[in-house]
């Protein structure tokens, strides 16, 4: 499902034909009528407009932001509900130091490099953390990251090493990283560690020994992708002791049914799975 800004129903979102710089006066417009001005094309606020609107009780989305002053971060941590920052290009240590205090969801998904010292930062954040718009973590960076105290989404994650895989799988909360395609390798191996969810959707197939360590995972696994495996995948994958969800297998054998059903936990499979 997309997270996109136009799916915030009631949220303060930032369109096209807006203000450039959003002041006090049009901070206390919006409050009043949230629906009344849009301004999305606003490249700047002022550190007291975003305290008003920081009082604001929904979603709140300044698309047109691409750098946060520090005065501006601490400002808007007063804000309860959903924080979209996802034009923000650049964010630096202190101003990831003073959003990390922000008690709900963080939207980030426009950072395309984290330094370490603000992933570092980030990590005492303890809402949801998206930062969807990486697509490489570097060790150093996913280290830091890997002890952020909420649930982490890395949606357009496409490389991994095996050291940052296996760091990130001692995480005790709900990771997301579904960028990765193909063939699960061995730093995708590593993340079967992470107990509460793992989400691997885009793999499109796995060999046995690569189901054998995903088995070893004991949260919620899925793999949704897969359209077809073998029963030897399936007797590996049967191993696993939490929910499994396979909801991309149409059409399997028998055999593969048969060695599904000996898994200990609930397995959902397609609602027209034919065998």
């Amino acid at each position: 499902m997309s997270r996109s800004d136009a799916a915030i129903p009631d949220g303060i979102q930032f369109i096209k034909d807006a203000p450039r710089f959003i002041s006090r006066e049009i901070a206390y417009r919006v409050l009043e009528n949230p629906r009344s001005i849009t301004l999305s094309a606003a490249t700047g606020i002022s550190a007291s407009a975003a305290r008003i609107l920081a009082g604001y009780h929904g979603s709140i989305s300044f698309r047109g932001l691409t750098e946060l002053p520090v005065a501006v971060a601490h400002a808007l941590v007063e804000h309860q509900g959903n924080l979209y920052l996802r034009g923000v290009k650049r964010l630096t240590p202190a101003a990831a130091q003073a959003l990390a205090q922000h008690p709900g969801p963080l939207h980030l998904d426009g950072l395309k490099h984290l330094p370490v010292a603000t992933a570092r930062a980030l990590a005492e954040h303890y809402g949801t953390l998206y930062l969807d718009g990486l697509t490489r973590l570097g060790a150093a960076a996913g280290t830091a990251l890997a002890r952020h105290h909420g649930p982490l989404y890395l949606d357009n994650l496409t490389y991994l090493t095996e050291s940052v895989a296996r760091m990130l799988a001692e995480r005790r909360q709900k990771l997301f990283i579904d960028g990765m395609s193909g063939t699960l390798d061995d730093a995708q191996q590593a993340l079967a560690n992470d107990e509460p969810e793992l989400n691997l959707n885009p793999v499109t197939r796995i060999t046995v020994p690569v189901a054998l360590a995903l088995a070893r995972h004991r949260g919620e696994l899925h793999l949704n992708g897969l359209t077809y495996i073998t029963a030897a995948t399936a007797r590996a994958l049967a191993r696993q002791k939490g929910k499994l969800y396979v909801t991309g297998l149409t059409r399997q054998s028998a055999g593969v049914v048969r060695e599904l059903a000996t898994h200990q936990g609930p397995v959902f499979l397609a609602p027209r799975c034919r065998y």
